[in-house]
């Protein structure tokens, strides 16, 4: 895209959500983005179970929570802060990912996730000033340990995004790889996009979105499906490992 330098990198590539993808391959035409145009096509408050891969991921960040926040760099010409929060709010309502938030279930001892209502979503952007010169990029890490920092999986939405207004204006945005992979984080950001410059005058094109609860109960019968295989797998290599014994 014109404009748009991305350079992407990952705080972990441990675990990728590969489906997300697929939520936006429907493709439809949106001709208005008037402030008062209703964007909602999502259901109302839904409360749901985790996927294996989720419960492995907050499993494994119980002791490191910043273990899968994923951040991506990039700069945006003719900044227009206004346009970019209305953006950023009109895109949520359609897209489940950036209203799910995930909390305890006391009687069921388990996570569950929610997806929170868009009215009840507040996007909060950071916005420093800096020198009229571009930055190196040692000079953004200070930025990437700030945004990090005490990052919660218990309120939407599960991203920071902070403004860096130098020479070039530059967005350092950070989300949580329980709700998206790098691939699902690309459309998301080209949707973003299409609607900051339809707000400045271009016409708008989305996709519509997929289901998170379908998504999720796809994975889910998936990990069901194949749980006899994996357990088989597992049970060969441990059986051949020189630490069985370990294993009980």
């Amino acid at each position: 895209m014109q404009g748009l330098d991305v350079r992407v990198e990952d705080l972990d590539e441990s675990f990728t959500i590969d489906l997300l993808a697929e939520a936006l391959q429907r493709r439809a035409r949106i001709d208005n983005c008037d402030e008062d145009q209703s964007w909602s096509a999502c259901p109302p408050s839904a409360v749901f179970p985790l996927c294996a891969a989720q419960e492995g991921m907050i499993f494994a960040s119980s002791s490191n929570q910043r273990c899968f926040l994923q951040h991506h760099l990039l700069s945006i010409d003719e900044f227009n802060l206004a346009a970019f929060q209305t953006a950023w709010r009109k895109v949520s309502a359609l897209t489940p990912a950036l209203r799910t938030f995930f909390c305890w279930d006391d009687v069921k001892s388990s996570w569950r996730q929610q997806i929170a209502l868009p009215e009840d979503v507040r996007f909060h952007i950071s916005v420093a000033n800096h020198l009229q010169r571009s930055l190196s990029a040692s000079e953004f890490a200070p930025f990437l340990l700030v945004e990090a920092e005490g990052f919660s999986i218990e309120g939407a939405p599960l991203m920071r995004l902070r403004v860096i207004q130098a020479a070039t204006t530059y967005i350092i945005w950070i989300y949580h790889h329980l709700v998206m992979d790098g691939h699902a984080a690309h459309r998301v950001w080209a949707q973003v996009m299409a609607v900051y410059q339809a707000l400045r005058g271009a016409s708008c094109s989305l996709h519509p979105q997929f289901p998170l609860q379908d998504y999720i109960t796809r994975c889910s019968n998936r990990c069901a499906e194949a749980s006899d295989d994996v357990e088989r797998y597992w049970k060969a290599i441990i059986t051949e490992s020189p630490w069985k014994g370990l294993f009980g």
